[in-house]
């Protein structure tokens, strides 16, 4: 429990919680993934992908077996794995996990809009991984109208701006 507390605080040098989080991960796969409460359990899992260990987060995510306990845990759940693929740079499987929490519709209209903002702007990410260019721009967009006054939609208008000052050459970005 107390590596997990280190790892997931973010107020430590990368370094400190690296050394927890590695590990913590290497610790909590099998059966002690499921001894952990499922706070305990998803910080490590993102510990591991904020150090840049998102595949151990991914095998501390497979790890368990125990059930979400309801409705708002198993999301909770699908969007640790689709954050967990992007950042191991799984791009394909990233993409259908956030087509899937995308499409979902169980929420009220103004907080799904801030969810969907953030799963649009994931999916985004994982189609620039792709080079699919013409769909993170449609993501990208999207993202920035669903959050157009929250910082989701800042983050999505700006990586769109600089996904298209990048593919311009040298001379015509400056």
């Amino acid at each position: 429990g107390l590596l997990i507390a280190i790892a997931s605080r973010s107020d430590l040098p990368t370094s400190d919680r690296y050394a927890c989080a590695r590990r913590a991960g290497a610790w909590a796969q099998g059966l002690i993934a499921d001894s952990l409460v499922e706070a305990e359990w998803s910080a490590l899992a993102r510990a591991l992908g904020d150090v840049g260990e998102a595949a151990v987060g991914l095998d501390v995510y497979e790890a368990r077996r125990a059930p979400a306990r309801d409705r708002a845990a198993t999301v909770e759940r699908e969007e640790l794995k689709a954050w967990l693929l992007w950042k191991a740079r799984r791009y394909e499987a990233a993409r259908a996990a956030y087509r899937s929490l995308l499409l979902r519709d169980d929420g009220a209209a103004e907080k799904r809009a801030k969810e969907r903002a953030d799963y649009a702007l994931g999916l985004a990410r994982a189609e620039r991984g792709l080079h699919n260019f013409a769909e993170s721009d449609t993501s990208f967009a999207l993202a920035a109208a669903l959050d157009s006054a929250g910082s989701t939609g800042e983050t999505a208008a700006w990586e769109r701006a600089r996904e298209w000052e990048d593919r311009k050459a040298p001379e015509a970005a400056a």
